[in-house]
């Protein structure tokens, strides 16, 4: 093949894929955006949940119930649980989505190498040196980002469903406190 040929079949492969890889990245960012959405929301919840029970807690006692402060302690503290495990989510994001950037520079490279190969043999031949090494190099990075992306996305839903029960769980110890009041 020419030099000019290879230029054009090189062209059309990049073509080819910025359509997949935008496609591709337009269904990871959706999927990013709603899980960021219940990160935010498991945020949101625990802190609104805290900062209500002082007014809860003054609006009883100007009524003449008796409540103890210490009654809502257990439900402010998993509250409080709440807005750390979804802060701790939202890191764990953070980082993962760094691996998954990185896992995809490594791919890329290697899926470039694996195009040589298969079509334009004469051309991988000649630098043969060059795409072993860039394979030895980068295939090593993808499978320990892949296994890091893994786990780090189990840690978030871990720590986001964490932050879920424990704000159904401080619900529910509210819930029995203004139950005895009444």
């Amino acid at each position: 093949m020419t030099r000019k040929g290879e230029e054009i079949v090189s062209g059309r492969y990049d073509k080819s894929l910025d359509r997949a890889n935008t496609r591709g990245i337009a269904f990871n960012q959706m999927s990013a955006n709603f899980a960021m959405l219940a990160v935010r929301s498991a945020f949101l919840l625990n802190g609104a949940a805290l900062f209500a029970l002082p007014p809860v807690l003054i609006g009883f006692s100007n009524n003449g119930d008796s409540v103890a402060a210490s009654s809502l302690y257990w439900p402010a503290a998993y509250f409080v649980f709440g807005v750390v495990a979804s802060g701790v989510c939202s890191f764990v994001a953070y980082v993962n989505y760094q691996i998954i950037a990185e896992s995809s520079d490594n791919l890329q490279r290697l899926e470039y190498v694996k195009w040589h190969s298969d079509h334009m043999p004469e051309y991988f031949e000649a630098n043969k040196k060059h795409f072993e090494e860039t394979k030895s190099i980068n295939l090593p990075k993808l499978t320990s980002a892949n296994k890091w992306a893994s786990i780090t996305a189990w840690i978030g839903v871990i720590f986001a469903a964490a932050s879920f029960g424990c704000f159904f769980r401080g619900c529910q110890l509210a819930g029995d406190v203004l139950l005895a009041i009444k």
